[in-house]
């Protein structure tokens, strides 16, 4: 795991040690940043301020960081906000005060221990938390008020509210291999706006429905879209079972030869009931 909660973004500048904490100066670094409320991509800078966030302790010691972000000017004069904060998801949701990989691990404990186990494990490795904060962010999130952080890698897939009829969609984190969000329905239109209010997917891996594509297309055009595994598998199987099919006189001479060569293959193709 990096020092920095997300290398590609951040840049260390300074590391010391301030009374029982250790304090970690970071920065961002990338040079254009996108306004939440239109999309618009920007790279003129307004101003700077600092972020203070609470990480994923160190043997035992508390790693706070003193994180310098930006706001930048939104280029599109139809935009309702001029000035906007560059979103970093990947370290931070909007006004949290904890990284995102240090709520991610409070919220699994809290989910398996409970609020009062989970705050004396905390304890244990150098953080203190109450058990009523770690069982208000668990309500929180089953309620839908925590804000959902877009994961580096997306998974997106349809699945049957009532099979036959009504069809959502099912977003899932693919590197913590958790779900994050179900989408009403599978249009386009909704998961692209989905993409747009939530910045950062880098990898989208999805199965072959053409509304999915053109979202992402749209929305997150420098995105890479891979198929999921169990659609490469689909697709290579039938493409193997049409070459056979279109190949069925030649497999069936081939057959006898190859069962003389190893005797574990069946003498005729393709095989009849019952045979080995």
């Amino acid at each position: 795991m990096s020092l920095l909660p997300d290398p590609a973004c951040l840049t260390l500048k300074v590391m010391r040690q301030n009374g029982d904490a250790i304090v970690i100066d970071a920065q961002t670094t990338t040079a254009m940043a996108t306004c939440p409320l239109c999309g618009c991509v920007s790279g003129r800078i307004h101003s700077r301020y600092r972020r203070t966030l609470l990480d994923l302790p160190w043997q035992g010691v508390p790693v706070r960081f003193h994180l310098t972000v930006r706001k930048f000017r939104c280029l599109n004069p139809d935009c309702a906000r001029s000035i906007f904060v560059e979103r970093i998801p990947s370290v931070a949701a909007c006004h949290a005060q904890k990284t995102t990989r240090l709520s991610y691990v409070l919220l699994q404990l809290a989910w398996l221990t409970g609020g009062e186990a989970a705050a004396r494990i905390a304890r244990l490795v150098g953080l203190t938390l109450s058990p009523d904060s770690l069982l208000y962010r668990l309500k929180a999130i089953s309620n839908g008020r925590l804000p959902v952080v877009a994961p580096r890698v997306l998974g997106v897939d349809d699945f049957a509210f009532r099979r036959g009829h009504v069809y959502g969609t099912i977003l899932i984190d693919l590197a913590k291999r958790c779900p994050i969000e179900l989408l009403p329905d599978r249009e386009t239109r909704t998961l692209q706006e989905w993409l747009t209010r939530h910045p950062g997917v880098e990898i989208l891996c999805r199965d072959r429905s053409p509304a999915y594509t053109e979202a992402a297309m749209k929305a997150v055009p420098e995105a890479i879209q891979v198929a999921d595994r169990w659609h490469l598998t689909k697709n290579l199987a039938e493409a193997i079972t049409r070459f056979l099919d279109q190949h069925r006189a030649e497999v069936r001479q081939a057959a006898p030869v190859l069962a003389a060569i190893d005797g574990d293959l069946p003498a005729v193709w393709p095989p009849t009931k019952g045979a080995a």
